[in-house]
């Protein structure tokens, strides 16, 4: 293959030439290596992945990924490189995880992954017929990966899986991890300042959960359709801040009260994503950022009595903020977690120190 640097190749029906990917850059060359030339570049923080050729060698459809969390889509491309295009544009809304697809033998069909079930879409016939609409195959509990059509074209073989986790704690006395709450499927732990409360985000579900430390007392208090992350208690106990990762617009902030109610956004004017918040040692303002290895990310605290926001000078491209507990300082990371961003209230100075 010459000195081709590349990931996740496909050849052509007729074994000629070879379709392959690099980062966000998909590539065509002959069979042997040669003649190689670029066919899409696809901007943004985004690469492409699976490429597969259309039955008559004119197309290709591959999946492109943000690397920022949002989900694959699916988008096609003539070989001469014109006509690039998302395919299903606006069909699952929000869209969730449309990829993974493959053609029968027989060309009839392009099946897909979406919603964890799997999906056909009859291929067109023509200019002018209308666009063909994708029909559900498969309607199973479980988590289903990439389908492969058989060589009649008549099944299809495709993995499922059931994702489950285990909460632990490490036990000292042990020295070893032990089941947390009962080993329940969950993430994110987040213990009230007295020590009295927990809250957590169930997974995969994606919903958070509030208990005593003990396991008693178990609320649910969000019923998302997007999934949950990092939930925290508010200094007097009485509040969670969480953010919500939504598959077609950034994340958002949300606060919803101990006792369960209706989580309410808390900067829902602001276009950026907020990402991990942190309460201030007096409950009086929250500290947040964007997503890991965002460039456009920063560190921002929202004031909950003016419902101000401002950011923190020199963090544009640090994420995962915290307040330490005597509220004088803010910690971040930079998008290569390489350097600690300390900044000092007092002195109102940003330290950068290199971790390693």
């Amino acid at each position: 293959m010459g000195d081709i640097e590349r990931y996740e190749g496909a050849w052509s029906r007729d074994g000629k030439l070879l379709a392959y990917c690099n980062g966000s850059d998909g590539f065509v060359a002959k069979s042997d290596g040669s003649e190689s030339r670029r066919l899409v570049t696809i901007k943004n923080s985004a690469f492409i992945f699976n490429p597969v050729w259309s039955p008559d060698g004119t197309h290709l459809r591959f999946d492109v990924e943000d690397l920022l969390g949002a989900p694959p889509f699916l988008w096609e491309v003539s070989t001469d490189g014109t006509g690039l295009h998302r395919l299903l544009s606006g069909w699952n809304s929000p869209p969730n995880w449309e990829c993974c697809g493959n053609w029968t033998s027989d060309g009839k069909y392009f099946v897909f992954r979406s919603r964890s079930q799997i999906w056909a879409l009859p291929r067109k016939k023509g200019l002018l017929d209308p666009e063909p609409k994708p029909v559900q195959l498969t309607f199973s509990p479980l988590s289903l990966a990439t389908p492969l059509p058989s060589a009649d074209g008549k099944k299809l073989f495709v993995v499922g899986r059931t994702f489950r986790g285990e909460l632990v704690r490490y036990d000292l006395k042990a020295g070893q991890f032990v089941p947390y709450l009962g080993g329940i499927s969950a993430e994110f732990v987040a213990f009230s300042k007295d020590g009295q409360w927990a809250a957590y985000v169930s997974y995969p579900e994606g919903s958070v959960w509030r208990s005593k430390t003990d396991g008693s007392e178990r609320l649910q208090l969000t019923y998302p359709l997007a999934k949950a992350g990092f939930p925290r208690w508010s200094p007097d106990g009485t509040k969670i801040v969480f953010y919500e990762t939504f598959p077609d617009k950034p994340a958002r902030i949300y606060e919803v009260p101990r006792e369960g109610g209706s989580p309410r956004q808390l900067m829902p004017g602001n276009p950026d994503a907020q990402v991990d918040p942190h309460w201030s040692p007096d409950g009086n303002r929250i500290v947040f950022g964007g997503y890991a290895g965002d460039p456009a990310s920063s560190i921002r605290i929202l004031d909950l009595a003016t419902h101000q926001i401002s950011k923190l000078p020199g963090s544009e491209g640090m994420f995962s903020p915290s307040w330490s507990p005597d509220g004088r300082y803010i910690s971040a990371l930079s998008a290569d977690m390489k350097r600690l961003l300390l900044f000092d209230f007092q002195t109102r100075i940003s330290a950068s120190l290199g971790m390693w």
